[in-house]
């Protein structure tokens, strides 16, 4: 019987102490808003949550040029067209603060909006800074304006890059970076398991002693 009440606790205990988590998805838009300081921007937004617990978030973007900001996304002044244009880059990263209630932790960009590319222009994404080496480009395009699903890829941080200049007579490949989505999951914060089975193992102990205290009836 004390086998039995003891395995039952027990398993009450980890089922009361066992994590849940779930990813969230929160949008960012570069088209507006942020905070741009020469070759770095920065967007935060606060009060997030993520399965019960609450966080602040900050997206930040460097650039190998001066960064500037329209209504289509993020650029970088220079290169004929002011966006990111003949090899310039972006890269995206983001951090996570004031976290209340539980850990969040950061699993990556799901999605990129790119805007205003012209009818023959590349624009590529990758884990590399440079193009020199293609093995780490998970996305190209050629297209015009688009969101990216790169929710296969999830990376925590990644480049931007436009592809070098072509031909005489389509001299620019440029784009600017309209937003990201990021995906965050939450583990709120659990009683501890040892402390409730501890507990319980005291209130039985004690439930015993008294029976066995207990006076015998003549």
């Amino acid at each position: 019987m004390r086998t039995t009440r003891f395995l039952a606790v027990l398993a009450t205990a980890c089922l009361i102490g066992a994590p849940s988590a779930r990813a969230d998805l929160v949008p960012f838009s570069t088209s507006s808003g942020g905070t741009i300081t020469g070759f770095a921007y920065t967007k935060t937004q606060t009060g997030l949550n993520a399965d019960g617990v609450s966080f602040d978030a900050t997206l930040v973007v460097l650039g190998t040029g001066l960064i500037n900001q329209t209504p289509a996304g993020l650029g970088i002044w220079g290169g004929g067209s002011n966006k990111v244009s003949n090899g310039q880059r972006l890269f995206f990263g983001m951090s996570v603060s004031n976290v209340s209630g539980g850990t969040v932790s950061f699993d990556g960009f799901t999605a990129v909006d790119f805007n205003r590319f012209g009818p023959n222009d590349t624009g590529v994404l990758s884990t590399d800074p440079f193009l020199v080496t293609t093995a780490n480009n998970f996305f190209t395009s050629t297209t015009g304006g688009n969101i990216v699903d790169i929710s296969a890829e999830s990376p925590t941080s990644f480049f931007a890059i436009a592809g070098p200049a072509n031909p005489p007579g389509d001299p620019l490949n440029d784009f600017r970076i309209g937003g990201v989505l990021a995906s965050f999951t939450g583990m709120a914060a659990v009683p501890e398991p040892t402390a409730f089975l501890f507990g319980s193992l005291v209130a039985g102990s004690v439930g015993m002693v008294a029976l066995r205290r207990r006076p015998a009836r003549g």
